[in-house]
């Protein structure tokens, strides 16, 4: 699939980043009527087209792998697709496209064995009580709990206000409350997109990939909540540390999930860029 039409242009300095839909792997796709329109570093469109969910090593490895320029220069796209596209995946497609056509990008997928964190469930067959096989739960067009009212798609707000799966389907929301207590969740999404989620959640990288080894197929709705201390603050100094010491990002996953991350080596596609070049001329 490609763009019937697209305009790649280098952005001015200072200028912000931003689109008409959520460059992350999450499948929600708002009204658009054909068009896409982003202003994102090259690094950016190469994790949206290929729906790569990175953590520091493999982001590492792409940045190594790429001119300096990609990370840091912005590029406006504004491109017009035949029709009226129904997924994100057809966008991803088109934007393949685009880099290959634009970019002269060459790229591969190579496996490796490194160190990881398996996903597991703590005990086979039991899901934890704030995770449910999203057939159990309402439809996609419909809030999740709550007093009813249905927020914007895109806003981040919890759809009723409710902590039990307050979320909207296909993408991940994230919250940072009060005396650092983080929520996040999503509604119909996979175990492997929550695997891939976990690694950019506070308080930071894991050090390693999370990979799903749950056995669970289908998709899921879910909110998890727990606390972190800043790199910036002194847990030692104020009264309403142990709360959110004790209620660590792991055990959170235990108790309201019934999963845990298990250190293992497992094999984890990286993505691999062969060659480059600065966009064409419109």
């Amino acid at each position: 699939m490609a763009f019937e039409v697209a305009s790649v242009r280098p952005s001015e300095t200072g200028s912000s980043p931003g689109g008409n839909m959520s460059m992350n792997t999450g499948e929600y796709l708002p009204s658009t009527g054909g068009l896409f329109t982003a202003n994102f570093p090259l690094m950016t469109y190469i994790e949206f087209a290929y729906k790569l969910s990175l953590d520091a090593q493999q982001e590492k490895s792409i940045l190594e792998s790429l001119p300096k320029w990609a990370a840091t220069q912005m590029f406006a796209v504004h491109a017009r697709a035949a029709g009226n596209p129904a997924t994100k995946d057809q966008y991803r497609l088109m934007m393949q496209s685009l880099l290959a056509d634009r970019f002269k990008l060459v790229s591969h997928f190579e496996q490796k064995k490194v160190p990881v964190f398996a996903l597991t469930l703590v005990k086979p067959g039991t899901l934890g009580p704030s995770l449910r096989p999203h057939g159990e739960g309402p439809p996609c067009n419909v809030p999740a709990s709550g007093n009813g009212s249905v927020p914007s798609p895109d806003s981040g707000t919890p759809a009723g206000g409710s902590d039990e799966f307050p979320f909207n389907c296909g993408k991940f929301n994230l919250l940072v409350r009060p005396n650092n207590m983080v929520l996040t969740g999503s509604r119909d999404m996979t175990m492997a997109a929550l695997a891939a989620w976990i690694p950019r959640l506070p308080p930071g990288d894991l050090g390693r990939p999370v990979v799903d080894q749950t056995g669970l197929g289908g998709k899921f709705d879910f909110s998890l909540s727990w606390g972190f201390a800043p790199p910036d603050s002194s847990p030692s100094g104020t009264g309403n540390q142990p709360e959110f010491i004790g209620l660590t990002l792991e055990r959170a996953l235990k108790e309201q999930l019934g999963l845990y991350l298990k250190p293992t080596v497992a094999p984890v596609d990286f993505f691999v860029v062969d060659h480059v070049e600065t966009p064409s001329p419109n």
